[in-house]
């Protein structure tokens, strides 16, 4: 596929907004995503960008990427219901990757069709399991911690390095919910 394009969203007043806001929704359960005001509120993050993917005029989804530099990290990531099975999610991937050395994720542990097919397109696009008992912090005061796999498209972290990769993203994603967004 060619001709995917990432187009940020910059501003709470992009038309786009209303249809991202209803995909992430319907694609991940409550305590796995943030409110939607929280959401919002982080466009513009100095960090985070919350990107539209396109195929040609289309919007087909969206990702939120985190550059931390040494690393990328995918909060959350979803296609279109309608458009998924022709390789956009795919071509996203690809294209994310090179933004960073290394690209880190999380999945739900496979225990159903849809979860291991998820699985399955993560390791068809080049990404391996690093952490199969990381425990994805709460996204809401009080909420308590999921079972995830930690994924990544580089194999080889080594402890240190995985470790101190996982403590910034508590302390910059999670903790979001620690401020005032």
């Amino acid at each position: 596929m060619t001709g995917l394009k990432f187009i940020p969203v910059t501003s709470e007043k992009d038309d786009r907004l209303g249809r991202l806001l209803k995909l992430y929704a319907d694609s991940f359960p409550f305590e796995e995503r943030r409110s939607e005001d929280q959401l919002k509120g982080m466009i513009g993050h100095d960090k985070m960008s919350l990107i539209g993917l396109h195929t040609g005029e289309q919007f087909a989804g969206f990702l939120n990427w985190w550059d931390f530099v040494s690393f990328g990290y995918i909060e959350h990531f979803a296609i279109f219901p309608e458009l998924r099975g022709r390789n956009t999610g795919a071509e996203a991937l690809k294209q994310i990757r090179t933004k960073a050395p290394k690209t880190l994720l999380e999945a739900e542990k496979p225990d159903n069709k849809m979860s291991e097919r998820r699985i399955r397109f993560y390791r068809r696009n080049g990404f391996h399991v690093v952490d199969p008992r990381y425990l994805q912090p709460p996204y809401r005061k009080g909420g308590k911690p999921i079972n995830m796999y930690l994924l990544s498209d580089f194999p080889d972290w080594n402890t240190e390095e995985l470790e101190a990769a996982v403590h910034l993203i508590r302390k910059e994603v999670y903790c979001m919910h620690c401020r005032s967004i």
